[in-house]
């Protein structure tokens, strides 16, 4: 059956191509005459553009010409001559279309002899008004460019007029040859089309199976040309020029064009931003060798002038001898991912404090502009640096005695002071607080420039010092006088209080509790002044028996005047 099918189809077929010669011959010249007529229309059409051209070209130059005569202006000689040139160059134009045609060249020789002359005439005019206006004025208006002006029109009037008839002739030659092409197209169809019927029972039975078979493979293939085009990822193929020679309709819609627009005419790198561009241009030979690329971050630009950011993963087809036959690429949307490094990026670059993040070697991943700026190092410098590098030996057992690599969660936030070698060589103390990630190997930190804390402190230590060396000198100093006062208050006391009145005794004694006194705030002033390197202390103290003894105190200095004293204000007894 299937031989016999063959054989039925060969005998068609032949029979086909046997009527096809046959008519093919005869509407082989048919065509070549209507092609032939239909040149000679096209090139009469031609020649008629190019009179009016001329015509137009001619009437410019003289209206330049007048309008130079007449105002002088610059601009009409510039014209003129622009227009005078174009004149010329369309009878050279001319003379190429006519060359063919004896009329034609008849007419545009005499074109061109009268042409001269009139521009001749027009550049005469030209130059004597360069001298004067009345001379110019007067060749102007003369009889001689009048005349050859008149010839020009008569010249280009029985040349359209001669073309036109010619048009016409060759038009109606061309619709013959239209209708005989016609009527032979008609007849080849006809004789085809009764040969294909006549056989077309045959194919019917052995078509249908087969397009039974073709649909079942046409939805197979919708199926996965729709996966393919409607995948939530992105997919394109190049080839060996890095031209897109397939992309699906997800990719697509992310950048906004259209298959027929990239498809065979751009290369992958038209489709790449500027910043990037280069080396996705370089790095193609270098992904075709090595023969894959993972998670490429790239930026897309849109149609409409956007950017959007994607990972790239691609691989390289070849054949047995490792020749390439193309390659595949993945495209993922990275938009929510820049986002969240754009944000991690600002919270890095807008803080006030130094961001630095190391891994557990302690080597230094990223650090923010702040850390450049303090320390004075440079993002290539910085690529180099290592915690041991940077952080003072004294301090570097007590910076690193918390991070523990073989812990399995997180390090609570620690703080510690170091200091941290700047460029300069100088140190800078630093405040950090840091927290270790041991899952991701990472260790974030911030910390605070505390160097001019450090240094006032370390000031006030040795202010503190000196206040503690003078306020002993001074103690020392006033305590001899007042032991003496003490000393010989007593010795009067012992040995002349019988001697003197209740008043004198009260007098000695004043002089003895206040040279006491005097000593207990000394021994008060010694004590506070070392107060500054003592923690405080929490105690209860009653205020209630200091406002008595002050106010006891001045009632002793005070004798012999009746002074009450009322407290406005509740004192408690202890706080």
């Amino acid at each position: 059956m299937r031989i016999k099918l063959e054989h039925e189809l060969i005998a068609a077929f032949t029979l086909i191509l046997g009527v096809l010669i046959l008519f093919y011959n005869y509407a082989y010249k048919n065509n070549r005459d209507f092609i032939k007529s239909n040149e000679g229309v096209s090139h009469t059409y031609t020649i008629l553009n190019e009179v009016s051209r001329y015509a137009e070209f001619i009437s410019d130059a003289e209206t330049n010409q007048r309008g130079f005569v007449i105002t002088g202006n610059q601009d009409f000689r510039r014209d003129y001559a622009s227009f005078s040139d174009s004149t010329l160059a369309t009878v050279e134009k001319l003379k190429t279309l006519t060359k063919y045609n004896a009329e034609e060249k008849r007419f545009v020789a005499e074109l061109e002899g009268v042409t001269a002359r009139r521009l001749q005439i027009m550049d005469n005019v030209i130059q004597q008004r360069v001298s004067g206006f009345d001379a110019a004025r007067d060749l102007l208006i003369s009889l001689p460019g009048k005349q050859t002006m008149d010839q020009i029109r008569n010249l280009i009037f029985r040349f359209r007029a001669y073309e036109e008839r010619l048009l016409k002739q060759r038009i109606n030659q061309n619709q013959i040859n239209e209708r005989e092409s016609s009527f032979t197209l008609v007849v080849s169809l006809t004789g085809v089309l009764i040969i294909l019927v006549s056989f077309f029972y045959i194919l019917y039975h052995n078509l249908k199976s087969r397009q039974l078979a073709e649909a079942s493979l046409r939805k197979a293939s919708l199926r996965i040309q729709d996966l393919y085009d409607h995948a939530p990822c992105g997919y394109y193929s190049l080839d060996e020029n890095a031209v897109i020679t397939q992309i699906n309709e997800t990719l697509l819609a992310w950048t906004g064009y259209s298959a027929a627009e990239v498809i065979g005419k751009w290369a992958i790198h038209k489709l790449i931003n500027n910043a990037s561009r280069e080396n996705t241009i370089a790095g193609f030979q270098a992904f075709v060798e090595r023969g894959f690329v993972n998670d490429a971050e790239i930026d897309f630009i849109r149609k409409d002038g956007t950017m959007f950011p994607v990972l790239v993963n691609g691989i390289v087809i070849t054949d047995a001898a490792k020749n390439y036959l193309g390659s595949r690429f993945t495209v993922f949307d990275n938009s929510a991912r820049k986002i969240l490094q754009q944000e991690r990026d600002s919270f890095y670059n807008f803080s006030s404090e130094i961001m630095v993040l190391t891994n557990m070697k302690g080597e230094l991943i990223r650090s923010n502009s702040v850390f450049g700026k303090i320390l004075g190092y440079t993002e290539q410098e910085q690529k180099d640096l290592t915690v041991k590098k940077i952080v003072h030996p004294e301090d570097f057992r007590l910076t690193i005695r918390d991070v523990k690599p073989d812990k399995q969660t997180m390090v609570p936030l620690l703080e510690t002071e170091n200091r941290i070698r700047a460029k300069d060589g100088t140190w800078r103390w630093v405040c950090w607080n840091s927290a270790s990630f041991p899952e991701q190997q990472l260790i974030y930190s911030y910390g605070r420039d505390i160097s001019e804390r450090k240094e006032s402190e370390e000031k006030l230590e040795e202010l503190n010092k000196e206040l503690e060396s003078f306020t002993y000198s001074v103690s020392h100093d006033l305590r001899a006088p007042l032991r003496f006062i003490v000393t010989y208050g007593k010795i009067l006391q012992e040995q002349y209080g019988g001697k003197l009145d209740q008043e004198g005794s009260r007098l000695i004694n004043v002089i003895v509790k206040s040279a006491d006194r005097m000593g207990q705030l000394i021994s008060d002033l010694l004590e506070f002044s070392k107060m500054g390197r003592k923690g405080l202390l929490m105690g209860t103290y009653n205020m209630r028996k200091v406002v008595d003894d002050v106010l006891k105190e001045l009632n002793e200095f005070e004798t012999g005047r009746n002074i009450e004293i009322k407290l406005l204000i509740h004192v408690p007894m202890l706080i």
